[in-house]
């Protein structure tokens, strides 16, 4: 665990609770200056140690002996009789295990900064029936050997405070003392606790406590990773069955995580508030796979919205039950990792331990939605025969690179494949910057925005699998900047520990791949800032970034467009004193909503946001599917594929260069020109826009595939190398092309039928709009508010908005008209 000086400065108010904890009856007679005592450290004939505040550290200076001076961390060295120079580290952490030890008894108080409090310094008696003494003794080779089974070193051992022990002294409950010995081949541990100890006996298993176990136990809440210094910053919290486990999972690299008193301990409302809002950001539950363990889990997901994993079946096979068996069974620890990691990451996923679930059906949307429209019936959910949304050709899922083809063989439903083959692309497309191409004579990465358009409970939970392809990469970023803290608090503690030693600081950037969907502007420039220009926003809900772009809407916008085409962003932070400069933006959005979240998320169709995503529309009759339908999971076989991307970015060099051949070209140039003649004739020329769009984005999934088809035979380079397009992924590109194409002008006609200031409005406001005439009267209006079961008086005030925002005109006393919508073909 890394202290750090300034924390033990804030813990003790600048560092005079260490004295009183030291020094007994230490009085302050003043805010900046302690009555003179005796030095602890020698038989002081008077009293000569004076205590003082000077630049708001309280230091110590002894009269009668000038070797004992300095500040509180000096004086610490003294009390703990360790150098002040080599071994800081060690008084910092023997610091601050006292305090908080002291905190826990009571001995002294924690407090507000600033606040000068008088701790009570007799220390906390213990009632004679209480006391106890552990008989300790050197860790044997068999004991050793025992915790080494389920992957528990003698560093975790000690970190845990767990010793072995020949036996232990006690009390009875009448008073009476007694000494408990074990037998020769009998192993015996305790895990020691603040005034406690928990005695554990492997065989036969028992356990029992003796001393003052505290009511609200938890095993590994001081042993939490502390990150950079700062305490309650941390990102989850992993609560599991017993000691044991909790050593285990910290074996395998899960430094946040506890266990209860047993698993079917209660758990404080206040306290799990406190883990789920104050804490920690997720809270894991990681119980036994047996009847008890599984019922103990569900409850607390059920009652404090925690995120159960559940071990697999394979455990209990092979004549396990909890996640210590799992690493002495020698079962997949990927596997593992694989169940473990949905239920700590920032977004949750995919219920750990299940397969795939469908999203919850919005029943209330869709019923406010029938009752708009006065003449919707559920057939409107269902592909419309007449008319209905194209799928991606079929043929070409056989001719996908392998990591494409091979994932998206695991979806059977034709919709599903297409939703998770547009929404992989889109987060491929973020995972490799370093490849360029020239397209109109701009260099250009391949990162794409995508949006899926549909109905509630019409299955885009599916694009949560595209998402998975990228946890790996998350995972090596974070990995980096966990690295750079700890390197940055070794050479901190080295600096501290001797002024001359000149710091060798890396750089303090937190690297991520995956943006969050509601990070504000300033927030995202510096994710992205932080990663080299490049990132990810990935949501299945779109109101996540419509929360955002309310409030930041002009600022959103402008960094999403011009992050689309590489256009160099700039920061100047004038009250931090801050600029820093984005060279070449990368960046990839892949979403999914309902229509009505589109038209809040893009607010007009002729804004050059509209233009830069791509859109896969359908709508569909919710069915039931089966939850168990697979024989087996698909969170082992992401993991898989989630590796196989992060060894294509590693391998491939700094530079990768990407060109069609001519002849791709003029065939590109042939589709295209079709294509935009097609619109001058049909709509006279509204919407090339996206069409111009749609071409660079064919360009680019041209360039994404042509990559990821490299990916077993990656040219050994550590400079640049140059990719030439292949055939079928160019012919990949423009099959892909043609589908998105009426997909995305679909969305088009639909929202160019509103005014860019009526989109602005709710939907039932929007419906109101609509049934209203060309030309009507005031009687006229009042009317269509009675039939949509709108009050009057609202529909009056909405009326009034509309004629101040000029999309209805008042043509005299109590008549109105409004202009004619786009339609298009």
């Amino acid at each position: 665990m890394s202290i750090s000086k300034d924390e033990i400065l804030e813990m003790t108010q600048g560092g005079i609770l260490f004295y009183k904890l030291i020094i007994s009856g230490l009085v302050l007679i003043s805010d900046n200056r302690c009555k003179s005592t005796y030095n602890p450290f020698y038989k002081d004939g008077k009293p000569s140690l004076s205590i003082y505040l000077k630049d708001e550290k309280w230091r110590f200076w002894d009269h009668g002996d000038s070797e004992y001076h300095g500040d509180v961390f000096v004086f610490a060295g003294f009390y703990y009789k360790l150098d002040f120079k080599t071994q800081f580290p060690e008084i910092l952490e023997r610091m601050f295990e006292d305090l908080t030890k002291a905190i826990e008894q009571g001995t002294i108080s924690a407090a507000e900064p600033g606040t000068i409090i008088a701790p009570a310094i007799e220390p906390v008696r213990q009632d004679s029936d209480k006391s106890f003494t552990l008989i300790e003794r050197k860790f044997k080779k068999e004991d050793l050997e025992y915790f080494g089974q389920f992957g528990i070193t003698i560093e975790i051992l000690n970190e845990y405070n767990v010793v072995s022990i020949d036996g232990y002294t006690a009390n009875k409950s009448s008073g009476e003392p007694y000494t408990f010995y074990k037998s020769r081949f009998q192993k015996l541990f305790a895990y020691k606790g603040n005034g406690f100890a928990k005695i554990y006996c492997p065989k036969p298993k028992s356990f029992l406590y003796v001393g003052s176990k505290p009511q609200d136990y938890y095993f590994g809440w001081d042993q939490i990773d502390q990150g950079d210094g700062h305490n309650f910053v941390l990102d989850y919290v992993i609560i599991t069955g017993g000691e044991k486990d909790v050593m285990t999972l910290r074996s395998l690299g899960y430094y946040n995580v506890i266990s209860l008193n047993s698993e079917t301990a209660s758990i404080d409302a206040k306290f799990a508030e406190s883990l789920n809002y104050h804490t920690f950001n997720r809270v894991a539950v990681l119980y036994d796979l047996d009847e008890t363990g599984q019922k103990a889990s569900r409850e607390l997901a059920d009652k404090f919205g925690f995120r159960q994993v559940i071990l697999p079946e394979s455990l209990k096979q092979a004549g396990g039950k909890d996640v210590s068996d799992y690493v002495a069974l020698k079962l997949d620890i990927d596997q593992l990792k694989a169940l473990i990691q949905p239920a700590i990451d920032e977004d949750e996923g995919e219920p750990p331990g299940q397969e795939e679930e469908e999203e919850p059906p919005e029943s209330a949307e869709v019923q406010d939605e029938l009752n708009a429209s006065q003449v919707q019936s559920i057939a409107d959910y269902a592909d419309n025969p007449d008319n209905p949304m194209p799928y991606f050709p079929e043929h070409i899922y056989e001719m996908l690179p392998d990591l494409l083809k091979e994932s998206c063989e695991l979806f059977d439903d034709r919709r599903q494949k297409d939703m998770y083959l547009i929404s992989s692309i889109a987060v491929l497309s973020g995972c490799f910057p370093m490849i360029k191409g020239l397209y109109d004579d701009m260099e250009t990465c391949c990162n794409i925005y995508s949006m899926i358009v549909a109905p509630p409970a019409s299955g885009k939970a599916v694009m949560n699998w595209a998402r998975k392809l990228g946890l790996k990469m998350h995972q090596y970023f974070w990995d980096e900047y966990k690295w750079m803290l700890k390197k940055r608090a070794e050479e901190i503690e080295k600096h501290e520990a001797d002024p001359k030693y000149e710091m060798d600081l890396p750089e303090k950037v937190r690297k991520t791949l995956f943006i969050p969907a509601d990070s504000s502007v300033a927030g995202m420039l510096q994710l992205m800032n932080d990663n080299n220009g490049y990132g990810v926003i990935f949501d299945n809900e779109a109101d996540v970034v419509n929360r955002m772009f309310v409030t930041e809407w002009g600022h959103y916008s402008t960094i999403l467009r011009k992050a689309y085409h590489g256009e160099s962003l700039s920061v100047n932070r004038k009250q931090k004193d801050e600029y820093f400069e984005i060279e070449f933006p990368v960046l990839s959005v892949a979403l999914s909503g309902t229509k009505d979240q589109l038209i809040n998320l893009v607010q007009e169709v002729d804004n050059g946001l509209f233009s830069r995503i791509i859109f896969y529309k359908f709508q569909n009759i919710p069915k039931w599917r089966d939850p168990w339908r697979r024989k087996e999971g698909l969170q082992e076989k992401f993991l898989v594929f989630s590796n196989r991307v992060l060894q294509i970015y590693v391998l491939l060099p700094k530079n990768v260069k990407f060109e069609l051949n001519p002849d791709q070209k003029s065939e590109f140039n042939s589709y295209f020109e079709k294509w935009t003649q097609e619109i001058n004739d049909e709509r006279e020329g509204s919407g090339a826009e996206i069409l111009f769009r749609i071409g660079l984005v064919t360009f680019r999934i041209s360039m994404l595939l042509s990559l990821l088809r490299m990916e077993d035979n990656i040219p050994e380079s550590d400079t640049e190398i140059t990719i030439n397009c292949d055939l079928k992924d160019f012919y990949i590109a423009l099959e892909i092309a043609k589908v998105l194409k009426v997909h995305s002008f679909e969305i088009y006609n639909e929202l160019a039928g509103y005014s860019s200031k009526l989109l602005k409005f709710s939907k039932l406001i929007r419906t109101y709009y609509q049934e209203l005439p060309m030309i009507f009267t005031r009687n006229d209006a009042d009317n269509i508010a009675e039939k949509l079961d709108i009050k009057i008086s609202t529909a009056e005030k909405w009326l009034e908005k509309f004629v101040a925002e000029k999309i209805i005109e008042r043509t005299k006393f109590g008549q109105y008209s409004k202009g004619q919508p786009r339609k298009y073909k």
